[in-house]
């Protein structure tokens, strides 16, 4: 019935092991008329209504057959889950207190220096600085050239 509805087979397979797992833990407690027995609870992932209406329908031609009330209860994902966003790392050049290295992207050069400043404020600077005239001299670059991608965050540190 499940695979005929297009639900993943190993979807289908957990669900009936949990359930029988579930059954010889829990004997099911029978009610004040002996051929009632409490509702059987089967949760399925909600797909369409389509779907649904099928499960329910089938479940309960099989409740007769084996004389088990199975209900099935249909669940989807919570809101918060579809809804819920990203939120936004910051940037590395927005870290701050950090051993952070340079390397030159076309020769393999390298700096490693601590800031306890923002990295950006320090990448700035280094434009002016021996990474500058590197850059300016050896590549050809010059300094409007944006070098943030060439740095790299070593460690986070707590102070100095």
């Amino acid at each position: 019935m499940f695979s005929k509805l297009c639900y993943p087979i190993s979807l289908v397979e957990s669900t009936i092991k949990k359930f029988s797992q579930d059954q010889t833990k829990n004997q099911v407690p029978l009610t004040a008329n002996e051929n009632e027995r409490s509702p059987v609870y089967l949760k399925i992932p909600y797909k369409d209504q389509t779907s649904a209406n099928k499960v329910r329908r089938n479940l309960n031609s099989l409740s007769c057959k084996i004389n088990v009330n199975i209900k099935a209860v249909l669940t989807s994902k919570k809101l918060a889950e579809i809804l819920s966003t990203k939120k936004k790392k910051t940037p590395i050049v927005n870290n701050q207190r950090i051993v952070y290295r340079f390397q030159c992207d076309l020769c393999g050069a390298s700096y490693v220096g601590y800031t306890a400043r923002h990295l950006h404020q320090r990448v700035a600077e280094h434009k002016r600085s021996a990474i500058g005239k590197h850059l300016a001299s050896e590549h050809n670059r010059d300094n409007a050239f944006p070098i943030h991608h060439l740095f790299k965050t070593l460690k986070k540190c707590k102070n100095k």
